[in-house]
């Protein structure tokens, strides 16, 4: 999840935008402030998505990994604001290249809040 934390005062910290790699849906809704966006990366009715329902004006985003394959500025974009801090990656778990089917089904299966990262040695 790509996150900009907001310091809301309270218990929970809430985030101007999300990007939900991991299918959560509705259960991330909570997480934004109002106004806030999500960024989906399945369209709707394709395997392990739900219907949203957004509320509070958030803005959902529709974001198709395959218009992407060539904006390699982008990807660039998005390293430089990890490597300053300005966006936290969460990391679940880092594994060898070699587990990558094993990987690819627990993550068709949805429910990871964090990311699963393949290591190429």
């Amino acid at each position: 999840m790509l996150n900009c934390p907001v310091d809301s005062g309270g218990a929970y910290a809430e985030y101007l935008a999300v990007v939900d790699a991991a299918i959560q849906g509705d259960e991330v809704l909570p997480t934004l402030i109002d106004d806030g966006q999500l960024a989906v990366v399945r369209r709707p009715g394709e395997r392990g998505t739900s219907d949203l329902h957004p509320e509070r004006g958030i803005t959902i985003r529709d974001v198709w990994v395959p218009d992407y394959t060539h904006a390699t500025d982008k990807l660039d974009g998005l390293r430089v604001l990890a490597e300053q801090g300005q966006i936290t990656l969460r990391v679940v778990q880092t594994l060898p290249a070699a587990n990558a089917a094993a990987v690819h089904r627990a993550l068709e299966k949805g429910g990871f809040r964090s990311r699963l990262v393949l290591i190429f040695d």
